[in-house]
């Protein structure tokens, strides 16, 4: 799978015991408990967010191969659509409720992608300046967005957003950029890519609220580039990495330097999305056989 290709499909698709603790390999992995989300009367659905009061959002087609936001709050499921007869798509959320994503015009006179913010029900639309696609993907308790924007080509780079005001995040030599997780302290998650060897390589990194930037490579054999997606207020990360000359993803917990894999049983590709602050992770899978494109959303409890 391609570097374009990759977001691609993210865009239009991204009690419990300590990650930390798992990560440095005290307990093992099979006390984990993983759990499939299925949205009632859906085909298929992605899982992108949660926040500490284990709020889930994410993403479902219905039987008519429409796409809608979701959240699901004490059980309850609930639709999240920008206006009437729009895609929508809801990729984070606050411990204030407050919700991130974007929208599209539907098919046959597909729009832009504009990004959005809810709060309470109210709608905000957002859009980078001059960006012909803006993809925001997570917003913390003070209300800080981030996410990337798409200049309808080939280049994707990562933002800020507060008060109404959009911030570029340069990564060093990046080429390509995607801010995919931002934390209460203002930490920010996400990957980027740089040309190596006659090609492009991608790396996670953690930049901090302080200016520090921490570069992150899955150092796995067959790993072909890093992905860090969400961050809790612990400095602890999910993320995937590509597995080696397939489409597929591996995915993985982060902590201080070390890796745990986080893999739904049985899967051909997992992709954590984000975790909070009681270590629940969630995220999506797809299965192994024919139905290996079709995308499910999950969460874990180590």
């Amino acid at each position: 799978m391609s570097f374009v290709s990759r977001y691609k499909q993210a865009a239009y698709v991204l009690s419990s015991t300590s990650l930390l603790t798992l990560a440095i390999g005290v307990q093992p992995l099979f006390a984990a408990s993983y759990h499939q989300i299925s949205v009632p009367n859906s085909t298929q659905n992605t899982v992108t967010g949660i926040n500490n009061l284990n709020q889930i959002v994410g993403t479902y087609y219905d039987q008519k191969g429409n796409n809608h936001g979701f959240i699901i709050s004490h059980g309850k499921y609930t639709t999240i659509d920008f206006g009437q007869g729009n895609e929508t798509w809801t990729t984070g959320i606050n411990d204030e409720g407050v919700m991130v994503g974007f929208y599209q015009t539907p098919p046959p006179d597909v729009g832009p992608p504009h990004g959005w913010i809810d709060q309470n029900g109210t709608f905000t639309q957002i859009d980078y300046p001059n960006a012909y696609g803006t993809f925001p993907q997570a917003i913390n308790k003070s209300g800080e967005v981030v996410g990337y924007w798409f200049d309808g080509g080939q280049t994707y780079s990562a933002f800020k957003y507060v008060n109404g005001v959009f911030t570029a995040l340069n990564l060093p030599n990046a080429v390509l950029s995607f801010a995919n997780g931002v934390n209460t302290n203002g930490d920010i998650s996400g990957s980027y890519w740089v040309s190596q060897n006659g090609g492009m390589a991608e790396y996670g990194f953690i930049l901090h609220s302080n200016g520090k930037l921490d570069t992150i490579n899955d150092p796995a054999p067959s790993s072909a580039g890093t992905l860090i997606a969400g961050i809790n207020d612990k400095l602890q990360a999910v993320g995937s990495y590509n597995i080696a000359n397939t489409s597929y993803f591996s995915g993985f917990g982060y902590a201080n330097g070390k890796f745990l894999s986080l893999n739904y049983p049985n899967a051909i590709s997992t992709t954590p999305a984000d975790l909070n602050n009681n270590d629940i992770v969630v995220g999506t899978w797809y299965p192994t056989g024919p139905q290996q494109n079709i995308p499910h959303g999950f969460y874990y409890v180590p």
